[in-house]
Order: structure tokens, then sequence, then C-alpha cells
């Protein structure tokens, strides 16, 4: 068909008045649009889950609400309606007032949405928690208004600087006295941790060779001072009971562990014995005091136990020149004279040969003895003295 017919049969077509549409609708518009519709349903039903599965509605959201408050109903009484007294000659109007969402929400709704205080921490737990629930209300929670909460946290007290002063200054005396409990047991640790030492052993005290004769302990140090020591305690003591007469002096060290023993008596008490004369004696003795204060009399005299009777007598023979010098200190003191040409004499009490020297002074004289039976040997400083120790002796035979 040429273009000339074209027109003309287009020319022939009727159309609605101005319109360049024809008149008769044909159905091929509708058939393409209804194939792109069905193309788009199929591409939808991909997507879609499978059939016959179960559905389940969703929960009903419930917003949280108080003990003992309305439901909280969303926007609800969004618009509060005020009505305005009416004023003379007018009509009463309605004032519409707008009321926030917040502040039509519940009190814990509210306060959740408010923003926690930074002294939330400074409020204790006691005071947050309730210390008594009503029976009736076990599971309930307590109403708690954030008014409360804001004004506990503002009342709480915050530290001065004088409360940190004080606490400082605890901490600073503990820390003190910390430091001087460890200096204490550092230094006494030793003296604390250190054995007991137990007292040395008391030393035992020979029996008297003198019988009825008071005991009298002196205890000093066993030096070469000791004769002065015991000397000066003698003369300070010789109103007392036990000093006056006749006693047997116990000489001990100052921890009464050691009694003066008879090799000691020249080195502590200037008193020689020849080394033949101590082979002849036993080493127990006896020291005595002859103390008389009315006669202003104060001696000392020795007794030996002799365990070898048949050489003692020699021995004190060949002692006599050097008797005097040698025992010179039981004198203590007492001027005396002695005259080189006098020898010893003899005298006998009660059956013992009794040999003396004198020495010019009245009751002063060197005297030694040995009792009849050869069992002792006695040294004083005057006859009444010797005599006195051959009457004791005698009865401990």
């Amino acid at each position: 068909m040429d273009k000339t017919n074209a027109i003309k049969n287009n020319a022939d077509e009727p159309r609605i008045s101005n319109s360049k549409q024809p008149l008769i609708r044909t159905m091929s518009e509708d058939i393409e649009t209804l194939k792109h519709s069905l193309s788009k349903t199929k591409l939808a039903s991909k997507n879609l889950p499978p059939k016959n599965l179960p559905i389940t509605p969703p929960a009903p959201v419930k917003s949280p609400q108080a003990f003992n408050e309305p439901p909280f109903v969303p926007f609800a009484n969004k618009q509060k309606i005020v009505t305005e007294p009416q004023k003379s000659g007018g009509t009463g109007q309605l004032k519409t007032v707008f009321v926030r969402p917040e502040d039509n929400l519940p009190p814990i709704a509210r306060l959740a949405r408010q923003k926690t205080p930074a002294s939330a921490n400074l409020i204790p737990k006691e005071e947050r928690t309730p210390a008594y629930r009503p029976a009736g209300l076990a599971g309930a929670r307590p109403q708690v208004s954030s008014q409360s909460l804001v004004n506990k946290t503002e009342s709480a007290p915050l530290p001065t600087g004088r409360q940190a002063s004080s606490a400082f200054q605890k901490i600073l005396i503990a820390a003190l006295l910390a430091a001087f409990a460890f200096s204490a047991y550092y230094f006494l640790k030793p003296i604390l941790n250190k054995p007991a030492v137990a007292p040395p052993l008391q030393a035992e005290i020979p029996p008297s060779l003198v019988a009825d004769a008071k005991n009298m302990s002196i205890s000093a140090d066993l030096n070469s001072g000791l004769m002065l020591s015991v000397r000066k305690y003698l003369e300070d003591n010789k109103n007392r009971a036990d000093v006056y007469g006749a006693s047997r002096l116990i000489i001990k060290n100052t921890d009464g562990a050691e009694i003066l023993k008879i090799e000691n008596l020249k080195d502590f008490l200037g008193v020689n014995l020849p080394t033949g004369f101590l082979e002849a004696v036993d080493k127990n003795y006896s020291l005595l005091s002859f103390n008389y204060p009315e006669n202003n009399y104060l001696r000392l005299g020795l007794v030996f136990k002799i365990v070898k009777p048949e050489t003692i007598g020699q021995e004190a023979s060949s002692w006599e020149p050097a008797m005097l010098g040698d025992l010179s200190p039981l004198f203590l003191g007492t001027p005396a004279s002695y005259d080189p040409s006098k020898n010893f004499a003899s005298n006998t009490y009660l059956g013992a040969s009794v040999r003396y020297l004198s020495l010019g002074e009245a009751r002063t004289a060197l005297n030694y003895t040995i009792d009849k039976n050869k069992a002792f040997f006695m040294i004083a400083a005057s006859k009444e003295d010797i005599y006195y120790l051959i009457e004791k002796t005698a009865k401990n035979q």
C-alpha cells in the first residue's frame, strides 16, 4: 500500500470530536498491559513464604506501668481542653493547652527518660531499697518518686577539706604506730628470743667441823681484796646476833655457785699454807670469826680435819719459823710486837697439846694445836679462842 492510500484510510476512520484518537478501541493494548502485570506478579511470588505455615499473631507490646496506675494509652489526652470562665457580655470560649507527651507518662517511664544524676552512686543501698514490704504486696515494686531520689542525692554529704585532713592524720598515725611496733619487734627480737638462762646451781655447803657454831654467809667477789671485804662486813655487823661471838664463815661468790676453797686461801685471804701441810689435811675446812665488841675484839680462826696423823706433827714443827708471817691476816690488823728471840711454848688443854707464840699484847698470841685423837688441827689468835675450838671439836668425835 502506498502512502496516499494510507492517509486516506486514516482519514476515513471516525474520530471523537477533536481528539486525535480513533473512535474504535482495539484489544491489543489491553493484552500488552495484562502480560506486563502477570510478569510482575510472578516475580513477587518468588519472595513469598512457604504455604501452609502456622501464623502466630505478634504479642501486644505493653508499656511499663507502676502499681495502682491507670494503663498507659500512647498519645492520649494529647490536648487538654480548658474552659475559661465566661466573661461578662460574652460567650464561653474553649482554650486548647498543648501537653507534652513526657508529662503524660507514668512516673517510672518519666524517670527512665530523664538523665541519671551524676551523684546517683552516693545513694546508700538501704535507702534505695525499702526495708519493709506489706505481706499482701510481696511481689510489688515500691513506688519511688523522682523528687525523693533527687532530694536524697542532693542531701548526701560530700567530703570537705577538714574531713580529708582528719582522714590523712588518722592514716599517718596508724603508719607511725605500725613503724614503731616493727622497730620495737626488730630490736627486741634478740632479747625476746634469747633462751632463758637457768640460774647457777647453788654450791653445796660442807658440814661444819665445829659443833654448835652459827653459820654466817658472806657473798663477795673472790679476788685478792676478799680479806678487806670480810673485815668490813664483820665490823659493820658486829652487833648482829649471828655475827656476835664465834660464828662459822661461809664465803661464796656473788652468784652463790662457789665457796672459797682451801687452795684459794692464799690468793684471796693472804693465808699461806705449806704444801706438806695441805697434803696432811682434808679439803674440807672451817673458817671462824670471833667477835666481841665490848672488848674491841675481832679475830679469825681455822680448823682442818687431819687425814695423815703420822706426818701432821712433823709438818707443823717445820712450819713454826714462818707460821706467824703466813697466818698474820687472821689477826685482822690487830697491833702486835714480835720478839724473834722468843720461840713457841707449850701447854695442854683437855688432852690436847697447845703450842703458842706470845706477841706482847693481852689476849693476843698465835696458837695451834692437835687434839688428843689427832683428828683436828686448829689455829687461833688467842688462848681463849683455841680453848673454845678444842671444846667444840671434841663434841664431833
